[in-house]
């Protein structure tokens, strides 16, 4: 059984003790983003690779997105600054030239039911 494992994220290599959590991997490769799910206050849908700003700032990336027939809003998931990861803080993402706003959301998008 191997003793140490090396990780790399976002670029950035780091060797851990077997077993370790990701969570703490990050946390030691000094990591500073979180994966949240948003909703587009537009009819913009989202996509891979759209900049995500605050205040005009870029602090993330959009990994994915689409429009949501059960919602009736586009969502999508983004990996954005540690300190701007809290459900309700309120974004822009750069779609074709212009700012949409978006919103930091709970995920699940939508709750689970068949439970």
């Amino acid at each position: 059984m191997a003793k140490d494992v090396t990780l790399s994220i976002d670029g950035i290599s780091v060797t851990v003790p077997a077993g370790t959590l990701i969570v703490d991997a990050a946390k030691k490769a000094g990591i500073k983003e979180r994966v949240v799910g948003f909703k587009v206050n537009d009819k913009a849908p989202a996509r891979d690779g759209y900049m995500i700003l605050k205040d005009g700032k870029p602090v993330g990336k959009a990994a994915s997105g689409t429009y949501s027939p059960s919602l009736k809003v586009g969502i999508g998931i983004a990996h954005v600054a540690a300190e701007h990861a809290v459900v309700g803080t309120k974004l822009e993402m750069e779609a074709h030239g212009r700012r949409v706003p978006i919103e930091v959301v709970k995920l699940p998008f939508t709750p689970i039911r068949h439970l």
